[in-house]
């Protein structure tokens, strides 16, 4: 059953993190396609270190329980990652004029 719970909970902080980012992605201009991609990659973090975490703090009865350490290490870990993702999505979005490509092509 805690299995069960933890993957429904790492399932949501996913979308959450997923979410996040498409909105913020797309508020600045970037493509649907390439929000969903930046969206998967990074929402993803949070949600595997939530479950790192959840599996080292309750161990299946087969596995040796992990050092304190190294559980303290992965909560801050996924905390960490939690807080990176909500600073990204909270910074101003600027929308200034467009810069140009450095070299489109020599024309000879």
């Amino acid at each position: 059953m805690t299995t069960i719970v933890i993957f429904v909970i790492a399932g949501l902080i996913f979308a959450w993190g997923w979410y996040r980012i498409y909105r913020h992605n797309i508020q600045k201009g970037t493509r649907p396609l390439i929000a969903h991609m930046l969206g998967f990659l990074l929402g993803i973090f949070p949600a595997q270190f939530f479950i790192y975490a959840s599996f080292a703090s309750y161990p299946p009865p087969e596995l040796e329980p992990p050092s304190t350490m190294t559980v303290w290490s992965l909560w801050i870990i996924f905390i960490v990652t939690v807080l990176a993702l909500i600073y990204i999505t909270t910074r101003p979005i600027v929308l200034g004029p467009r810069e140009e490509l450095p070299i489109k092509g020599k024309k000879s």
